[in-house]
């Protein structure tokens, strides 16, 4: 029996790695062979060797054996978080809801809570909406994720949204319901402050748009068409350089805009030459335009400055007070930004210092021939 209970919590132990790291179940049989194929060499000088490559013949690991324990750690998380929140004082709700890759809308319900001085936060469920996301159905899908897990709606504390009308509506909207609600208690309600912060990223100018606009129509120009894409693709392997591609711009990823544009600010030179050969004039002639390509440096560069406050504010176990503070100290710094480019100082700008020289480089050449 010790034996078998050895095999069956090695067989969890694979199971668990397998879930965390996203791994199809099948890709059991796969660790259980690489085992084997392992063993004589890693174990040719124990004397044991046959009792150790019994062990892992013994090991179950079939995809419906990996899917029952998979499915085994995963209510066992769930009654160790609800088992937590019974010995809670309190706890705060952040909801969202997206669409799947079956255009369904799911809300996902983030719980974080204290348990023995110690704050702890986890994934509570993810609740499909599968008609309307109007407030009402939220509020429906929500309560009765929270009756489900056997949690008392009187000690709710907050809840955090991204501050969309069926969220926030006092009336119709989700806070509205949870309010009218006598099950719930007096809470408080915040608007996510990364969404606020990316909402207040938003460019408002036009020059600054076009440029953003522009670079999306280069990026979607070459990675549409599957026969452009390769083809750009053999040129910046000829040209050898950091990247082997571009990258795709996707509004709902918080990190996409600063990263679209940090790639096509690095690959200026190779996109002018590959849409050279492609007769592109509409897309080259923005390229080729010095006052382009200082509005994308210095669009690169504040991007850059934004996409670093918005990482400060990520992670696990963050708290309101150091937000604020990484807000707070932001605006700071904007001010010391417009204080130093209105001086010519870019040196919190390195692209656009950058591009400076270069053009500054680039008139002494033509100056002196």
């Amino acid at each position: 029996m010790k034996s078998s209970d050895c095999v069956c919590e090695a067989s969890l132990h694979i199971s668990w790695v397998l879930a965390k790291k996203q791994k199809p179940l099948s890709d059991g049989e796969i660790v259980k062979e690489c085992f084997l194929e392992c063993a004589e060499s890693l174990f040719s000088d124990f004397r044991n060797k046959t009792e150790i490559k019994k062990q892992i013949l013994n090991l179950s690991l079939s995809h419906q054996t990996v899917a029952r324990r998979v499915k085994l750690l995963s209510h066992n998380i769930l009654s160790q978080l609800r088992n937590d929140l019974k010995t809670a004082s309190g706890f705060s709700l952040a909801l969202d809801k997206s669409a799947d890759i079956s255009d369904t809308e799911q809300l996902i319900v983030y719980v974080r809570f204290d348990v023995k001085d110690e704050f702890k936060e986890d994934l509570l469920g993810v609740v499909a909406l599968q008609n309307t996301t109007r407030g009402e159905d939220i509020y429906r899908a929500l309560k009765e994720c929270l009756v489900k897990n056997d949690i008392d709606l009187k000690k709710l504390v907050s809840v955090t949204t991204d501050g969309a009308p069926s969220m926030v509506g006092r009336k119709t909207g989700l806070i509205g319901h949870l309010l009218a609600d006598n099950d719930f208690p007096n809470f408080q309600a915040y608007h996510c402050i990364i969404h606020q912060q990316s909402l207040c990223s938003k460019m408002k100018d036009v020059e600054l748009d076009s440029v953003m606009k522009v670079v999306v129509k280069i990026v979607n120009y070459i990675r549409s068409n599957s026969l452009c894409h390769r083809q750009f693709k053999e040129l910046l392997s000829e040209y050898d350089t950091h990247y082997n591609d571009l990258i795709l711009h996707a509004d709902v990823h918080w990190l996409s805009r600063g990263k679209v544009l940090a790639r096509v600010n690095d690959l200026v030179d190779e996109l002018k030459v590959f849409l050279a050969q492609k007769g592109k004039d509409d897309l080259l002639c923005h390229l080729e335009s010095p006052i382009f390509l200082v509005r994308l440096a210095f669009l690169t560069d504040i991007t850059h400055h934004l996409n670093t406050l918005n990482l400060q504010m990520q992670g696990r176990h963050q708290i309101l007070p150091s937000l604020l503070n990484a807000v707070d100290v932001f605006v700071a710094k904007l001010d010391l930004f417009i204080t130093q480019v209105s001086q010519s100082d870019f040196m919190h700008f390195p692209l656009m210092l950058l591009n400076k020289i270069q053009m500054l480089f680039k008139r002494n050449i033509f100056s002196r021939t």
